[in-house]
């Protein structure tokens, strides 16, 4: 993109205004007439990336847990899955693992980062709920699996 169309810098002017009830807030206007924008406080800033962190911290930790522990877990659960099995459902998660980050970089082209983050997290809710409530079945934790590695790229 920097080749065909290259950015432009839009010019930015600033104000600044006190509210004695509330912190500073700084106010940016890209263009005359343009709504203004309001920067988030130091405090939201800071609680924003303590979040980021904490997510980061337990997506890697489920992540790892989930592709070392899984294949075992499902022989052992009360339906006796096999060893052969339970390995074939381990190459359908590192398939559809694969294959979601093909779709996921497509996809992130087409679609603002809200939306990505919408059907994100429905994947993960509806997946996680198959694999929960259909571990009693073989058919719902090929489902469950297939579903969830396509979350764990998006």
């Amino acid at each position: 993109m920097f080749v065909v169309k290259r950015y432009k810098e839009p010019e930015i002017r600033t104000t600044e205004s006190i509210d004695y009830n509330l912190e500073a807030t700084k106010s940016v206007q890209l263009e005359p007439g343009a709504l203004q924008i309001l920067e988030p406080s130091r405090k939201t800033k800071i609680i924003i990336v303590a979040l980021i962190a904490l997510s980061l911290n337990s997506y890697s930790g489920f992540e790892m847990t989930y592709f070392q522990n899984s294949s075992t877990y499902y022989q052992y659960l009360p339906i006796r899955i096999s060893a052969q099995k339970a390995a074939d459902i381990y190459t359908l998660m590192t398939s559809t693992y694969t294959a979601g980050r093909l779709f996921a970089a497509y996809i992130s082209s087409k679609l603002k980062p809200e939306t990505m983050i919408t059907y994100h997290s429905i994947i993960l809710i509806i997946s996680i709920a198959i694999l929960h409530f259909g571990s009693s079945s073989e058919i719902l934790i090929w489902i469950g699996n297939g579903l969830i590695d396509i979350y764990k790229n998006t």
